[in-house]
């Protein structure tokens, strides 16, 4: 028991704990990088610029987005029941889009 408390062996056994973790977490950010996927369950998923700019929305009734002019969503009432794709122009105003369900809603402009 007394090898255990030894300030030697503390600081040989900190030092592995210390690279195991560091392995560890490097590891995990590695696999980050370019994770793969087979099957993705999403309700929105917002395809975007590395500006931030919204190029691509693909959602769910639920979630379906507004009308988008110049990188801002207002609201849309007649979109209550629609679900699908939006496509967004250079200026971050929507250009086009494939809608399903929306009763008075014209699918592209």
């Amino acid at each position: 028991m007394k090898a255990l408390s030894s300030p030697r062996f503390l600081t040989i056994y900190s030092g592995v704990l210390t690279l195991a973790f560091m392995a560890t977490v490097l590891c995990g950010i590695a696999m980050m990088r370019n994770p793969h996927f087979g099957i993705i369950t999403a309700r929105r998923i917002n395809i975007i610029e590395p500006d931030g700019t919204v190029r691509l929305t693909v959602s769910n009734r639920a979630d379906f987005p507004g009308s988008w002019i110049h990188k801002q969503e207002s609201p849309r009432p007649d979109r209550r029941d629609a679900a699908g794709m939006l496509f967004m122009s250079e200026e971050g105003t929507e250009q086009s889009g494939l809608i399903w369900g929306a009763a008075n809603c014209l699918t592209a402009r």
